[in-house]
């Protein structure tokens, strides 16, 4: 699903790249002339933020904070090959009983020492 998402955004102008196997905040970053995006990709789940607990979220904001990016949720839901770009202005508040912070049960590591992949 990251391929596909990188490969939209390059075609659009962006230059991607991708944290191979990351359990951290960014799974994919893309750079054009005024704009920085961290992304966060999920595929499966039972709904829009399954897998995406306030932790995850937490972390993806600190991130993109910090580097002055925009951050984004990109999902893909089962049994489709499209995907969803869902900005922070739409992610719920606080905790709800489908969160899940499977990156933080797996410690996260952010981007530090995570592998990248240029396009």
């Amino acid at each position: 699903m990251e391929r596909d998402w990188r490969a939209d955004k390059e075609a659009e102008g962006y230059v991607t790249f991708r944290a191979a196997g990351s359990k951290g905040a960014v799974d994919c970053i893309a750079i054009a002339p005024g704009d920085l995006i961290f992304a966060q990709c999920k595929s499966g789940g039972r709904s829009r933020f399954d897998g995406f607990g306030p932790a995850d979220r937490e972390s993806l904001l600190e991130a993109a904070q910090a580097a002055g990016a925009r951050a984004l949720l990109v999902r893909r839901y089962r049994g489709t090959s499209s995907y969803e770009e869902i900005p922070p202005e739409e992610w719920p508040q606080g905790s709800s009983p489908s969160d899940t912070d499977s990156s933080r049960q797996n410690g996260s590591q952010g981007l530090s020492g995570a592998s990248t992949e240029e396009s």
